[in-house]
């Protein structure tokens, strides 16, 4: 359990390291600055958070398909997440050819209201950005904030929790901002109103963005990890990629005895379409495998993946009936919902020829799946496909 923790944990670090580069603050639509800003009142402009807080609301809509605010579908929107760099660093330069951008290297997290009122958010550990830490990511950069060690030891620093006794309830403002003021003093051995760094100016111009403006594509693996990292229950396909010990090594098969193991193809969904040989050898691929293992299919479209997942489902549905179990539980996963889309039409639409042989166990049913969406996904909560 310890070496996987410690896997999980190198590999969330380092997932997490590739999260907290620069923000590129080209790329940001609604970035706002404002000179004079006291964040140790909780408060911003009032115009800028409401104009941050529109920004998201058509964001979130548009998502969900409805384009008009007249809509009575229309989803309000109330508050956002914010990053908030609370100065920023300007190269001390006596050429005008020589120029270079601003330096953000420390964000702070944070939720507005369309007053402008801050409060704290779930996560209260800031945004410290990894280009600018020691061991250097960028070898091009020459400005050291800190270093990753120090980073590390900061996150051990405890956090404030909620004066009201209410499950969720959010830290209040002064706890949290007496606590990223720690955490600065930690990582950059100087208050946040004080910092200096040789051959720079300290520019104390307020930066912020609402959070989903910032591109995070790992969002859900490291959410991923962090609830691998708390689970207690024994997990075989995690262990086996952690502990890759005591596996046994197959010969390759060879062409001649590939007809040997014909005898494992049990099922097929449909006549129409016969497996190639190289289906057929990947079919077997994960037939032989060992307990827990994943098989890769890589293939351009129209090469007949989906073909094989068929035959593949067929094969264990199959299998299950002639040991008297129960049919195996099939999960499709996928980031897009047309690919899962897909996969369940195809088991619908799937057709034979061989008469009584491929009809339907069930009359006039032509199988059942449900599809499980995220959060921010809609699909129609039930759709059929056969099994």
């Amino acid at each position: 359990m310890n070496n996987k923790n410690s896997w999980l944990q190198y590999y969330r670090n380092s997932l997490s390291d590739s999260e907290n580069l620069a923000v590129d603050i080209a790329r940001i639509k609604n970035l706002f600055h404002q000179n004079s800003c006291d964040l140790s009142t909780a408060s911003i402009h009032a115009k800028n958070a409401s104009d941050l807080i529109d920004a998201e609301e058509r964001r979130i809509n548009r998502l969900k398909g409805i384009a008009k605010k007249d809509s009575p579908n229309w989803h309000q929107v109330t508050e956002t997440e914010l990053l908030i760099a609370p100065f920023q660093l300007e190269y001390q330069s006596s050429t005008s050819e020589f120029k270079q951008g601003p330096i953000y290297p420390f964000w702070v997290k944070a939720k507005v209201n369309r007053s402008g009122q801050l409060s704290a958010p779930k996560d209260l550990f800031p945004l410290i950005v990894r280009n600018y830490l020691d061991p250097m990511a960028d070898a091009g950069n020459d400005f050291v904030f800190s270093s990753l060690d120090t980073v590390t030891e900061a996150k051990e620093i405890a956090q404030p929790i909620s004066e009201v006794e209410v499950e969720g309830e959010a830290v209040g403002w002064n706890a949290y901002w007496a606590y990223l003021n720690e955490v600065f003093s930690e990582i950059a051995l100087s208050t946040l109103d004080a910092y200096r760094a040789e051959g720079y100016t300290t520019v104390y111009k307020v930066t912020y963005f609402a959070t989903s403006s910032k591109i995070a594509t790992a969002k859900s693996i490291l959410f991923l990890y962090q609830n691998l990292l708390k689970e207690t229950e024994e997990l075989p396909l995690l262990s086996k990629i952690v502990n890759p010990v005591d596996r046994s090594r197959k010969d390759p098969i060879t062409d001649q005895g590939f007809l040997n193991y014909n005898h494992l193809h049990l099922g097929q969904m449909s006549n129409e379409f016969p497996l190639s040989i190289s289906q057929r050898k990947t079919l077997l691929s994960f037939l032989t495998a060992e307990e827990n293992a994943i098989t890769a299919v890589n293939g351009p479209p129209g090469t007949g993946k989906t073909t094989l997942l068929q035959s593949l489902v067929a094969t264990e549905v199959v299998r299950a009936a002639i040991k008297g179990e129960e049919a195996p539980l099939i999960l499709a996963c996928s980031t897009n919902n047309q690919a899962v889309t897909n996969i369940i039409d195809s088991f619908i639409n799937s057709e034979s020829s061989m008469g009584a042989l491929a009809e339907r166990w069930i009359p006039n049913f032509q199988g059942y799946a449900t599809y499980l969406p995220s959060n921010s996904k809609s699909a129609n909560p039930w759709k059929t496909s056969t099994f």
